[in-house]
């Protein structure tokens, strides 16, 4: 992490939060063809939000818990197409995406998130941590939303 942690600072990477779903991997496909165009890298970031446990096992369980998000993210890197020269790396912190995402994003580029929430009415285009993540980071946020493909020809 030493290494990817050397590139954040650089100003030159994107964040992409990832969890279970399609849209975020769809963001991490979008994430991977826009730092191509920049020549960025990228950091696909996981929030394990540790769930209340008994004190008896609790190390146990966490370890358990971060191995299964490492899968995760394991699984989300095998499904890109990435460039022989652009890095990516991988990041799981216990926190809540609302925390973690917005403090990466000081040193980001671009911070990218999967956007699956239909706007009520206009009134919120974005789900909550789409939402919190844009109002407290410093770079921009895009929302990548439900069902975005990359397109296959240049028109």
């Amino acid at each position: 992490m030493i290494a990817a942690a050397e590139r954040l600072a650089s100003g030159r990477m994107i964040i992409v939060g990832i969890d279970d779903s399609a849209e975020a991997g769809a963001a991490a496909h979008w994430a991977v063809r826009e730092a191509e165009l920049r020549n960025d890298d990228v950091l696909l970031v996981h929030a394990y939000e540790v769930p209340l446990l008994p004190v008896t096992g609790r190390a146990a369980a966490i370890e358990r818990g971060l191995q299964e998000r490492q899968s995760l993210l394991d699984k989300a890197a095998g499904t890109l197409t990435v460039p022989p020269t652009m890095h990516l790396d991988q990041l799981i912190e216990i926190d809540t995406p609302e925390s973690l995402l917005p403090r990466l994003s000081e040193q980001a580029e671009l911070t990218v998130l999967g956007h699956d929430h239909p706007a009520l009415g206009g009134h919120m285009p974005f789900g909550h941590t789409a939402s919190t993540v844009a109002s407290l980071s410093r770079h921009p946020v895009v929302a990548v939303p439900r069902g975005w493909t990359a397109r296959t020809d240049d028109s």
